[in-house]
C-alpha cells in the first residue's frame, strides 16, 4: 500500500474550511487567546493587590485589638483606684462624723463661754 502524500495541519486546515474563513478563524483564535491572556493577567493583578489589602488590614486590626487590650487594662486599674478612693472616702466620712457627733456633744455640754473656746481652738 502506499501512503497518501504528505500535506502539513496548516495546509489541511485551509484545504477543509476555505482559505479565507480559514485565516479569518485563525486570527478570531488569537484574538480570543490574548484577550483570555490579558484578562487572566488583569484578573492576576487584582488578587494580589487585594492580598496586600487584606495583609495591611489584617496588620490594622491586630493592632487595633492590642489597643483595645491596653485600654481595657488601663480602665481596670483605674477601676481599683476608683474603688479604692471610694473605700477611703467612706472611712473618713465615718471619721468625720463620729467627730461632729463628738463636737456636737462637747457643745451641748459646756456653756457658751466653752462652745467659744472649742470654736476658736478648732480654727487655730
Amino acid at each position: 500500500m502506499q501512503k497518501p502524500p504528505s500535506i502539513d495541519k496548516e495546509k489541511r486546515e485551509r484545504l477543509l474550511h476555505g482559505g479565507k474563513n480559514w485565516e479569518k478563524q485563525q486570527d478570531v483564535e488569537a484574538a480570543n487567546d490574548n484577550f483570555i491572556d490579558d484578562h487572566t493577567g488583569r484578573g492576576q493583578m487584582m488578587i494580589a493587590e487585594q492580598d496586600e489589602s487584606l495583609e495591611s488590614l489584617h496588620a490594622s486590626v491586630l493592632k487595633i485589638g492590642a489597643m483595645g487590650l491596653g485600654i481595657r487594662d488601663e480602665l481596670e486599674l483605674h477601676s481599683g483606684l476608683i474603688e479604692d478612693i471610694d473605700h477611703e472616702t467612706d472611712i473618713t466620712d465615718h471619721r468625720m462624723s463620729q467627730m461632729r457627733k463628738e463636737v456636737d456633744r462637747l457643745l451641748k455640754s459646756s456653756g457658751s463661754r466653752s462652745q467659744l473656746c472649742i470654736v476658736a481652738g478648732l480654727i487655730v
